[in-house]
């Protein structure tokens, strides 16, 4: 899902390290949580496909880099438009 995020994020920079470590720590492995990270990720998505809708006109350097776009989102904060939901738990 990470690859996902960096593709779809308006910055195309590639992804650090950091970036990588605040989106694994919205999520927990534990099994009674993945409902609750179903709906992070959809809020992570949409937040990022709404800042990336807002960042169409700008120049590169001044849209924000990934990691820090991360740390300044709310996972459980519903966003008003949803444009990706998760929901579909992958089977391994």
């Amino acid at each position: 899902d990470f690859k996902d995020l960096v593709e779809l994020y308006p910055k195309k920079e590639g992804a650090s390290k950091k970036a990588f470590a605040l989106y694994k720590a919205f999520f927990s492995r534990e099994r009674r949580y993945f409902k609750r990270n179903d709906d992070r990720a959809t809020n992570v998505f949409s937040a990022v496909e709404g800042y990336r809708r807002s960042c169409e006109d700008q120049e590169q350097r001044f849209i924000k880099s990934l990691s820090r776009f991360l740390e300044e989102i709310d996972p459980d904060q519903e966003v008003t438009e949803i444009v990706t939901v998760f929901g579909a738990r992958k089977t391994s």
